[in-house]
């Protein structure tokens, strides 16, 4: 299975929290298993292709601002200090979404990248240290590419700016000229942070994880699944956000085998649907870097099969 990293994904300058820096250690260990292959994007798919993208879902100013800093506002308008290696560590992200897909559509029957999936990111500004919406942008390759979209986002907070990319993508010619929702998202959620409301055909859960938070967490994705399904068909690309910032936040009995129980669940629905993943989240609020490495890693063996 092809697992896309490069550089660029830890480019960031701003390196006080783990999620700008993780996927280099992760990467690290991914070389490890026998079965995975790490690749670089632009093996791929071309930046170019990426870049077209990115430029129609985000505005100039937006862009202008994270490759020159100005105005400083909206150049570090996710809470991501801004450098001159801001762009192209948001489009790195980006890039790695694209590749995957098309690995995907090429033949592949699951891949995945070490991105982030950014999805706070609206096409106007970041927020909660997300950049470039690379789940948007993933999305709108595949339609691109003729296949319908779920994009199934089990991080700690909602996506709100996803959902904003893909209404507008449900409504744009060149991305969906058929007039209906092409583009749907299917949100579990254990915070309230970058909510949204919404109705079907997409799908939004805020659990909260009262007592027994995990049983109460795996039956909402449990319920997150069965929506999935039913707006699925044979035409449709998953684009799995898999977060492990639940564990931050939910405050589980136990985190470690609630994860792995949500990873194996979503593995089991994929089963041979074209799919990726991107690894959301990582925070080391009561969790060591370790933790979160070994968090993402169970992500990745059980999306491969590998052991």
């Amino acid at each position: 299975m092809f697992v896309y990293y490069n550089d660029g994904y830890v480019a960031s300058p701003h390196s006080a929290i783990s999620t700008t820096r993780k996927s280099a250690l992760i990467a690290e260990r991914v070389r490890e298993i026998a079965g995975l292959r790490l690749a670089d994007p632009a093996e791929t798919v071309s930046r170019e292709v990426v870049e077209r993208i990115v430029a129609e879902l985000h505005t100039q100013e937006y862009l202008d601002a994270l490759r020159t800093g100005s105005p400083p506002d909206l150049a570090a308008a996710s809470g991501l200090t801004w450098g001159p290696t801001t762009y192209d560590f948001a489009l790195a992200h980006s890039h790695g979404v694209v590749a995957a897909i098309a690995s995907v559509l090429a033949g592949e029957k699951r891949a995945g990248t070490l991105s982030s999936g950014l999805h706070h990111a609206r096409s106007d500004g970041g927020l909660g240290y997300c950049t470039l919406n690379g789940l948007a942008v993933g999305a709108a390759y595949a339609l691109r590419q003729g296949r319908r979209v779920v994009v199934i986002d089990f991080d700690a907070h909602f996506g709100g700016g996803t959902f904003d990319h893909l209404e507008k993508l449900n409504g744009s010619r060149g991305f969906n000229d058929d007039g209906g929702a092409r583009a749907i998202q299917v949100d579990v959620s254990v915070s309230t942070f970058d909510n949204y409301t919404t109705d079907a055909p997409h799908h939004r859960e805020l659990v909260a994880c009262g007592l027994s938070p995990d049983k109460q967490y795996l039956e909402a994705i449990a319920r997150g699944l069965t929506h999935a399904d039913s707006v699925s068909g044979s035409d449709t690309l998953v684009i799995y956000n898999a977060g492990v910032d639940p564990v931050n936040c939910a405050r589980f009995d136990e985190p470690f085998a609630t994860m792995k129980a949500r990873d194996a669940m979503v593995s089991q629905w994929v089963g041979d649907r074209p799919a990726i993943f991107t690894l959301a989240g990582g925070y080391t609020e009561g969790f060591s870097i370790n933790d979160i490495v070994n968090l993402h890693l169970a992500t990745i063996t059980l999306w491969a099969g590998a052991r």
